[in-house]
């Protein structure tokens, strides 16, 4: 038994790392569960990644911000269209106040951002914003009327030059 409690305790000081955050991973998480609380938050996409499995990197600037009660959403569709009150055009480029915000913390700590959005066209979209680990994170976007839709990019704060 005391064999086993001095590994224990040589395991502890030797590897403080393995068990504690860094100072900066904490200040990051800190400043995402305030942008997440104020509901200002914008997700960069960098990528896409289609229904059927295909991964495209984005070159252009692709975005999602929630600014309190607005939510501004400038973002590629690639995908099948069924029946729905919007037709033509690029149904993921609007600007709404029409949705809900909810937010949940799994147990592994990523934090999920659910919103249930009425596009101006009458689209209606789910939107489930994963932020996982410091500012990775993943937007899937489905519709009744649609083919889902995923992106994996980065969060930052609004009115941020996108890649700063």
């Amino acid at each position: 038994m005391k064999r086993f409690f001095a590994l224990s305790l040589m395991l502890l000081l030797c590897a403080p790392g393995a068990f504690a955050q860094s100072a900066d991973d904490l200040m990051v998480e800190q400043a995402v569960n305030q942008l997440i609380s104020r509901k200002t938050i914008t997700f960069v996409a960098n990528r896409i990644l289609t229904s059927g499995g295909n991964q495209s990197m984005l070159t252009q600037l692709n975005s999602m911000t929630v600014n309190k009660d607005s939510l501004t959403v400038s973002l590629p569709y690639i995908g099948k269209e069924g029946s729905s009150g919007n037709t033509g055009g690029n149904p993921l480029q609007f600007t709404t106040t029409d949705f809900t915000y909810k937010v949940e913390v799994t147990k592994k700590k990523d934090k999920i951002i659910t919103m249930e959005v009425k596009s101006p066209g009458s689209d209606r979209f789910t939107f489930m914003l994963t932020i996982s680990k410091g500012i990775m994170a993943k937007l899937t976007i489905t519709s009744s009327s649609r083919s889902p839709m995923n992106f994996s990019g980065y969060i930052q704060e609004p009115g941020t030059k996108i890649g700063e």
